[in-house]
C-alpha cells in the first residue's frame, strides 16, 4: 500500500508502519520498506511527505532498524539539494530528528555544508527549517567545529527580507551565543552587525541592534562591543537620519552598562550638532535619547547649556537630572 495511488492510503500507511515499530514482531518487515519511505519525501502531496517524515524519524529510535536508517543517511542529504523546496525541507527536518541520536551523529554532520547552502533557499519554510536545524546541532558537541564555521552565515540572515527570518536568526544567534565553544566566532562577527546596521534596508538594521543588544547582555562579548562603539557614533550623523536613529538608539541600551559610558561620552558633540538641525524628528529622538542617558548616569553638564540655548524644551528636564 505504501506504492498506492491514492495519497491518503500511502499517508495512511505510513502513519500506521511508526505505529507498529514498536511491536518487535514488525520491525524487519518495517525495515525493509524504508527506502521507499524515502522516496515519499519526494511526493506531490504535502500529507504524504509530512508522514513519511515523521515515520523515519520515528524508526530511528529502535535498535533493530538503525543500520538501515543509517544507511540512507545519504539519501536524505542528497534530497537537500531536490529540486523542490518542501522535499528538501523535509529532508532537513529528518535529519534534524535523527541527530537527537548519537549513532547517526558522523553521518548527519556531513550535511552540514549542505544546510549552511540552505539558508539561501528560495523557500523560506527551509530557510526558517535550516537555521532551527544548526541550533539544533549546536547543542551536540559533535557537531560545534561545524557549526562554529557557519555563524557568520547565520548572522547574514538577519538581512532576510522575511521578517520571520530575520526573528529565528535573532534567536539562533542568542541560544549560540550561551555556549562558549562559539564565544570567538560570534565576536567576530560584531562588526559586522554594525555595517548591518549601516545599510539601507530598516528591518535588516533593527535586527542587528536587536541582536547586539542581546549580546550585551553578557559579558563575554561586552569587550568586543565596546570596540564598535565608535563606529555607532559616526553612524549619528548618516545622511539617512533613519540609520542614525538606529545607532542611538543601541548607544542609550549600550549606555544601561557602566563599562561602556566613557566611551559614549564621545557621542556628546554630535548629539548637540544634531540637536541644533532643523529636521524636528531628529532633535525630538536626540532629546529623548540625552534624558535617558542622563537617567542612566552619561555626564551631560556641557550637553545642558547647548540644549538650553537651542531652546530645546527638554533642556530643563536634563538639567535637573544633572546639576
Amino acid at each position: 500500500m505504501i506504492k498506492a495511488r491514492d495519497s491518503n492510503i500511502v499517508s495512511t500507511t505510513a502513519s500506521v508502519l511508526a505505529n507498529l515499530v514498536e511491536h518487535a514482531e514488525f520491525q524487519n518487515e518495517i525495515g525493509n520498506a524504508i527506502p521507499s519511505l524515502v522516496g515519499l519525501l519526494e511526493h506531490s502531496f504535502h500529507t504524504v511527505r509530512s508522514s513519511a517524515g515523521f515515520a523515519l524519524g520515528k524508526l530511528g529510535e529502535y535498535d533493530n532498524i538503525r543500520a538501515v536508517i543509517g544507511d540512507i543517511i545519504p539519501s536524505l542529504i542528497e534530497l537537500l539539494k531536490h529540486p523542490h523546496s518542501s522535499t528538501r525541507s523535509e529532508a532537513l527536518s529528518v535529519l534534524s530528528t535523527l541527530s537527537e541520536h548519537w549513532e547517526f551523529r558522523h553521518r548527519v554532520g556531513l550535511a552540514i555544508p549542505c544546510i549552511v547552502e540552505l539558508l539561501n533557499d528560495i523557500g523560506s519554510d527551509t530557510r526558517s527549517n535550516a537555521i532551527s536545524t544548526l541550533v539544533e546541532l549546536g547543542e551536540r558537541g559533535e557537531f560545534h567545529k561545524s557549526i562554529e564555521l557557519a555563524i557568520l552565515s547565520l548572522v547574514d540572515q538577519l538581512k532576510d527580507a522575511n521578517s520571520y527570518i530575520r526573528s529565528s536568526a535573532l534567536s539562533a544567534l542568542s541560544t549560540l551565543a550561551q555556549h562558549d565553544v562559539f564565544f570567538k566566532a560570534i565576536k567576530a562577527t560584531i562588526p559586522f552587525l554594525v555595517e548591518i546596521i549601516q545599510g539601507v534596508d530598516f528591518n535588516a538594521r533593527y535586527s542587528a541592534a536587536s541582536a547586539l543588544s542581546r549580546l550585551v547582555e553578557q559579558a563575554e562579548f561586552r569587550g568586543s562591543i565596546e570596540a564598535v562603539i565608535p563606529s555607532l557614533i559616526e553612524q549619528l550623523t548618516d545622511e539617512d537620519p533613519d540609520i542614525g536613529a538606529t545607532a542611538l538608539s543601541l548607544l542609550v541600551i549600550l549606555a544601561e552598562h557602566a563599562k561602556f559610558r566613557n566611551a559614549i561620552e564621545a557621542a556628546l558633540p554630535f548629539l548637540v550638532e544634531l540637536l541644533a538641525g532643523v529636521d524636528p524628528r531628529v532633535r525630538h529622538s536626540v532629546g529623548y535619547a540625552l534624558t535617558k542617558l542622563a537617567e542612566q548616569g552619561v555626564r551631560l553638564r556641557g550637553v545642558v547649556l547647548r540644549m538650553m540655548s537651542v531652546g530645546w524644551g527638554q533642556g530643563r528636564n536634563v538639567s535637573a537630572m544633572v546639576v
